[in-house]
């Protein structure tokens, strides 16, 4: 019964991946014969499939305790759930606790704790765990997978290819691998190589885009400066994503850099009064008025989003950008910097607004930091000649 029922549950991600609408409704029936419950527990999985990750931890945090497979089945689903939503922490809490009862303590059940430890932080755990199954499973999909972002986190890059490429072998279907691959492919310097091979097995595999994968694949082609790419990808990433407030500023990035002004005002319909929503309208007006070269309206435009949401690291990266660029004192300069560093300080983005500030006051190991971003294939390409400009100035 236990084996019948996570058999019926895979037939129906199956048949849901596939668009393969009568199959997934004989898969939902046959599930609704075993226990009602599980059919939502279907769901839940197929919106994790979808990416619709926080519908699919409402539904599993809903649903009562089940039994057997089924129960196993939902503790891993709930726990990857908790992981997309970047609750990792909560999410290696749920699993160790189950691991008391030595019957959970399947591959799939400690690859999804591994994923966890890793998405916190924990790589060396993370990495022996996962080094445990593979030894037991070789050819286990979602260790394989794992092994490969741990490798791609430790900078071991050629390596995290190899697994990740083993992964993507295993389950052509399943997006996640091409977009670490696409990371890698990116960190390796060799984006035409990783573009064209990503488009090659999407086509080959009939894969469904995500946006995460759009996303890789804007940024593979921004690397290449290949504007036909870039283009089309962002088409579909507008397609794929549901255009919230911050999708659109990360959208309007890429317009930016390739000064369409008509996009980035088109980005700002539909946009309401809430305030992330009148904050990133104001976010995306500057950086039209970036693009049209009126800088004191940018900076008017930027100063009104940190306003409207003070939490917006983005706002207070572009106003210290343009500040410095204006020749800002450093005092004018310095609350801006260290409020975006305060909120994220590990992205590119903000690494190069901290070199160019120090730059601009004569710091120590300034032109260093600058010349590791103007060099470093991972980093966007606009951040790349932000750099390479403040260099040879």
């Amino acid at each position: 019964m236990i084996e019948m029922t996570v058999r019926q549950l895979a037939r129906a991600r199956m048949a849901a991946a596939m668009g393969d609408v009568q199959g997934l409704r004989d898969a939902l029936l046959e599930l609704a014969g075993e226990e009602p419950m599980v059919v939502l527990l279907a769901q839940a999985m197929i919106l994790l499939d979808q990416g619709r990750s926080a519908a699919a931890l409402q539904l599993l945090q809903a649903m009562p305790a089940l039994e057997g497979g089924a129960g196993r089945q939902a503790l891993v689903a709930k726990s990857e759930a908790l992981i997309a939503v970047e609750r990792p922490a909560e999410a290696v809490q749920l699993l160790q606790a189950a691991l008391r009862d030595r019957a959970r303590a399947t591959p799939e059940f400690l690859a999804t704790l591994a994923r966890g430890l890793f998405q916190s932080g924990e790589l060396s755990l993370a990495e022996r765990l996962l080094e445990s199954i593979l030894e037991v499973v070789p050819h286990h999909e979602e260790s394989l997978y794992g092994m490969g972002v741990v490798r791609l986190m430790q900078g071991r890059v050629e390596a995290a290819l190899t697994q990740l490429q083993a992964a993507q072998r295993l389950n052509p279907r399943r997006r996640e691998p091409y977009q670490a691959m696409a990371r890698a492919w990116r960190m390796l310097g060799r984006p035409a190589e990783g573009a064209a091979q990503l488009e090659t097995l999407m086509a080959d595999n009939d894969l469904v885009t995500s946006p995460g994968l759009a996303r890789e694949l804007v940024e593979l082609y921004a690397a290449i400066g290949a504007v036909d790419g870039r283009v089309r990808w962002l088409r579909r990433l507008e397609a794929t994503a549901q255009l919230g407030p911050g999708h659109r500023v990360e959208l309007g990035r890429h317009w930016m850099a390739l000064s369409r002004v008509g996009e980035l005002r088109r980005l700002i319909i539909g946009l309401g009064e809430p305030p992330p929503e009148r904050a990133a309208a104001y976010l995306l007006a500057g950086m039209a008025a970036e693009v049209e070269q009126e800088p004191a309206q940018a900076l008017a435009y930027y100063r009104a989003a940190r306003q409207t949401a003070p939490e917006l690291w983005f706002a207070d990266e572009r106003l210290a950008q343009l500040m410095i660029e204006l020749g800002a004192t450093e005092a004018q300069t310095r609350p801006y910097v260290e409020s975006a560093e305060a909120r994220a300080p590990q992205t590119s983005a903000v690494q190069l607004l901290r070199a160019l500030f120090d730059a601009a006051r004569g710091a120590a190991g300034a032109d260093a930091a600058l010349r590791r971003i103007a060099t470093h294939p991972g980093v966007r390409v606009e951040e790349r000649v932000r750099a390479r400009r403040a260099l040879e100035r």
